[in-house]
């Protein structure tokens, strides 16, 4: 009978049950691996703007201080800490563990538009994501970031596969467009997002129109007028709209060094990432009075990211051809196939390389962490192929052939910037994706093998 009060309410179950989970491995990372705050993360380079606009309250001064991040995060931890104190790193957790509540509560209502039962099996599946559940422990957007993903997809594939209410196409598309100033991973969306609706409307009213043509700009409108202080204050600035100027440096120093390896990345080498960086600063050094000519240290910054990605775009004209094809290919192998487990084993003080360099000795040497590793290597490969048969299910069903094509170009639009890097944390954005695949791909194998 509880079972079945718990199954009954679905997006508050799994709310629940995925918020006190997260909450556990955060108890568990406190008093196991040391502390609330990591330091071999980037997360201070989220803490830093958030304290600056807390102690100053001026949204000039949050702008100036974000050097290269974006707004949406930082806001949120200084909302936090206005309320529990400066010092409460903990609750910041606590926050990013109701994120992981509320994204495996939106995943349960994707899965509830097309699938009604299997509640309990779509659950282990939703909140045992490895991928997910780790980040989530971390102080770091993507958590964040996939949240507004997932609620996002909810709203539009219910506007989609019902369409009758327009309100969840809008709130879809402003949800979006908070994603668009949490992470830069997805300033390509809302282009993709207002093709797929030109298609997708046009599909329906046979007609193109006003209406229909309006209708598809709005993921570029609503992203850009919730972005739009980052670009006035860029302008201001530099002269140039940018939403971040993140891209030149990336580029540079991690794009460009997975791409010279031929088969690509998970983590840019030092040692190109150093030459990289090198060939960037010799070309700021040789504009002369640089530092007169851009006079503040935004403007500054701004010009270096343009020089930078000048520089990348020289070198990568300059490299072989079918090197970047195979490095790119390689790269988002990887991206598809390396697993998060890694993460955990570093948190564990178990270094990449150390633990490759078992691997490679498996064989002499069998050890508790690499034959762990292999075990869910396998299990990722066998996710990998029920994803595939669920996305071909999606598109053997009619009516949910645009559901298919929706997926297919968030996936694209969000992994397209990852080109030449293939890790598990350049794929968490399609991770809500890939879950709910998997759980199309289980409900059918389960219905098959009752019909047998």
């Amino acid at each position: 009978m509880y079972l079945q009060k718990i199954k009954k309410n679905e997006f508050l179950s799994s709310f629940i049950i995925g918020t006190l989970l997260a909450f556990s491995v955060i108890l568990y990372k406190n008093f196991f691996l040391g502390g609330f705050l990591y330091k071999n993360y980037e997360s201070l380079d989220y803490i830093r703007p958030a304290l600056s606009f807390l102690n100053n309250f001026s949204f000039i001064g949050f702008l100036e201080s974000l050097n290269q991040r974006l707004p949406a995060y930082p806001l949120l931890i200084s909302f936090i800490l206005k309320i529990f104190g400066e010092g409460n790193y903990f609750f910041l957790l606590i926050a990013n563990s109701l994120l992981f509540g509320l994204t495996s509560a939106f995943l349960m209502k994707i899965k509830s538009l097309f699938i009604k039962e299997l509640f309990w099996l779509s659950l282990i599946i939703i909140i045992f994501n490895l991928n997910l559940l780790w980040i989530s422990t971390i102080i770091l957007p993507d958590i964040l970031f996939v949240f507004f993903l997932s609620s996002g997809l909810f709203f539009l594939l219910k506007f989609i596969k019902k369409f009758k209410n327009y309100k969840d196409l809008y709130l879809s598309l402003i949800i979006f467009g908070f994603a668009y100033i949490t992470k830069p991973i997805a300033q390509f969306l809302p282009f993709f997002l207002s093709f797929y609706l030109l298609f997708f409307l046009y599909s329906i009213k046979r007609s193109f129109n006003f209406k229909l043509i309006y209708i598809s700009l709005l993921p570029i409108v609503f992203s850009f007028l919730i972005a739009s202080p980052l670009y006035l204050f860029n302008y201001k600035n530099s002269g140039k709209f940018k939403l971040t100027y993140h891209e030149g440096g990336h580029l540079l120093t991690v794009v460009y060094p997975c791409l010279v390896n031929k088969t690509g990345c998970g983590v840019a080498d030092p040692i190109e990432k150093k030459k990289a960086l090198n060939l960037g600063q010799e070309r700021i050094n040789e504009i002369k009075d640089f530092n007169i000519i851009y006079n503040n240290k935004k403007s500054r910054q701004i010009a270096e990211a343009e020089i930078y990605k000048e520089v990348f775009y020289e070198l990568i004209r300059d490299m072989n051809k079918l090197q970047i094809i195979q490095s790119s290919f390689f790269a988002y192998s990887k991206l598809m196939l390396h697993t998060s487990l890694i993460s955990v084993f570093e948190d564990h003080k178990k270094s990449y390389s150390e633990f490759k360099f078992n691997l490679k000795n498996f064989k002499n040497n069998i050890n508790f962490y690499t034959f762990f590793w292999i075990i869910f290597q396998l299990a990722l490969i066998c996710l990998r192929l029920l994803q595939l048969y669920g996305l071909f299910l999606l598109f053997k069903i009619k009516e949910n052939k645009w559901i298919s094509y929706l997926l297919i170009l968030i996936m694209i639009a969000l992994i397209f910037p990852t080109v030449g890097i293939g890790n598990f944390r350049y794929r968490l954005p399609i991770e809500p994706i890939l879950i709910f695949l998997s759980i199309i791909g289980i409900e059918n194998l389960i219905k098959e093998k009752k019909s047998t």
